[in-house]
This record gives structure tokens, sequence and C-alpha cells, in this order.
């Protein structure tokens, strides 16, 4: 069943949320040793009666001692009133958390006054004004790559003995010390030589239907870097085609939540044989 209009507003703020709140902790010093869960729209039994939680944070930092975090997103166009305060403070109440953000767009002043008489509840203001005009949200893009084709060919070093044999995908490569398929070696040089070849064109030359390249580069590798199956070798000739598109992604969402952070989410809609790609950016305040 497809959603409604509504329900996708809040979940887009509810999504803001949670990538904000990510950052927080994971930067926090105090839990980055923690065992964190983030769960959205989490449901909660408690006597009987369920609860749903938009989003629920707990912190585990060992040897018993545990906080507790909720969060309610309301991304409505009216303001929130004071039920909706005294419903959430038994929220906080019943599942004993430690702090309880209400985030909405507006209050009104009883919700304010209401949400004075409950110490663990605090009330954030989100806002949708947030400046997208510089170049960086304006030129955001993201390159897709299609029909992506390679050969390689690899030589041993000319003190080795060949030992006849058939290299495959599944074939033991040691890398760098690292033990790896030789599909995975030739899919990381190949990312690489692509990569190297699209950040030297401009993105202006990029139409939106497919362009078409080809990249033939040797990779020299120094002694023991690149064994494969026992014996050494010194050089790899690889030769990239692929195919490459411009999307240039609508802005979908943009908040601004105070005291927390802003989040820009870009979205491509849905890509054939792809699906959708989305891509946010967040910035978490320093309080």
């Amino acid at each position: 069943m497809p959603r409604t209009k509504s329900q996708v507003k809040g979940d887009a703020l509810e999504k803001a949320v949670q990538l904000i709140e990510t950052c927080i902790l994971g930067a926090n010093p105090a839990t980055k040793e923690a065992i964190v869960t983030i769960e959205p729209k989490k449901i909660v039994v408690i006597n009987g009666v369920k609860h749903e939680i938009d989003i629920y944070i707990t912190i585990d930092y060992g040897k018993g001692y545990k906080a507790i975090f909720i969060f309610e997103c309301k991304n409505w166009t009216k303001k929130v009133d004071k039920d909706e305060i005294i419903v959430f403070s038994k929220k906080v109440e019943v599942v004993r958390a430690q702090k309880g953000y209400f985030i909405a767009k507006s209050f009104t002043k009883d919700a304010e006054a209401q949400a004075n008489q409950d110490g663990r509840i605090e009330l954030l203001i989100a806002t949708e004004e947030l400046d997208t005009s510089t170049s960086v949200f304006a030129n955001f893009h993201i390159l897709l790559n299609t029909d992506v084709n390679s050969q390689s060919e690899f030589m041993l070093r000319p003190d080795e003995i060949f030992k006849p044999g058939i290299l495959t995908e599944e074939t033991f490569v040691l890398y760098n010390g690292e033990q790896l398929l030789l599909k995975i070696l030739n899919e990381r040089i190949r990312q690489k030589l692509i990569n190297e070849t699209m950040q030297a064109v401009p993105a202006h030359v990029i139409v939106p239907d497919n362009c078409s390249y080809k990249r033939t580069k040797s990779l020299i590798f120094q002694p023991n870097e690149l064994i494969i199956e026992g014996q050494e070798y010194f050089r790899l000739d690889m030769t990239v085609t692929w195919k490459t598109r411009i999307i240039r992604p609508p802005i979908v969402s943009k908040f601004d939540i105070k005291t927390r952070g802003r989040v820009i989410t870009y979205d491509t809609g849905k890509i054939p044989s792809v699906g959708n790609i989305q891509v946010s950016f967040v910035e978490p305040f320093n309080e």
C-alpha cells in the first residue's frame, strides 16, 4: 500500500533526526566506546499497552549502566498542542527514558507550558529554511557507471619459474599481506582506474545520456606485494571500458533542527536496473 503524503513528510523528518543523532553519537567521546542502538518506529508494550516511539536510542556503557533517549517527530504545518506533549510525557515515563526530544515546526504556548512541567522533555524547532543556492548544493551530481568490462594480464617476475595453471576469479591472491579473491583485486583496481579517469573529466562535459570511456594502464608491483598461487607477479596490464551518465537529483527534504544539526537529502527517483539512490549531507551542531 503506497504511503500518504503526510507519511512521507513524517518519515523524512524522522530520517533526518536519525542521521543527525547517529553523527552526534559517533563523534561524542563519551559514547564512542559504548554500545549504541538506534531503532526507528519502535513498538514498546508496557503492561499490555502499546506505544510507538519514532526514534528509540539505547546507550549501553557496560557494567549495568544504560541510558535511553526517545524522539517524537511531527512534520506538521499546524502547531503541536499540549495534548501531544502529555502523551509524549507518558511515553518518556513508561520507557524510563533519561530524556525525550519532541521535534516539530512550531508549538502552541500551552504545549510549551506543558513541556516545562516535565524536566525530561525538550522541545526542538525543525525548519526547512536552508540556503541551498550555493554551488556545493546546486551543482551536486552523481556519476552512474554501467556496462563495465575489463581485461587483465598479469606478468611474473623474471626470476619466477612459470607453473602451468589457469587463473580464475576464485583464485586466491595475497596483495599487500591481505588474502582475497582475484575477482576482488580486479574490481578494486578497475574501480580505481574509473575513479581516476572521471575525476579528471569536468562535470559540464558529461551529458545525461551515456558517454563511453576506455582506459589502459600498467601497474608495477613492489617485491612481495602481489603473490598469486605462490608465485610473485610484478606487473598488471589492465584495459577497462565503461559508460557513464550524469544524474542531477533534486533535493527532496531539508531540515535545520535547533541545537542538533541540519540535513539535506537528494533522491534520484527510480532508475532502471539500479533503483533509488538517496544521498544525505549531515552537519551536526557543536553545542
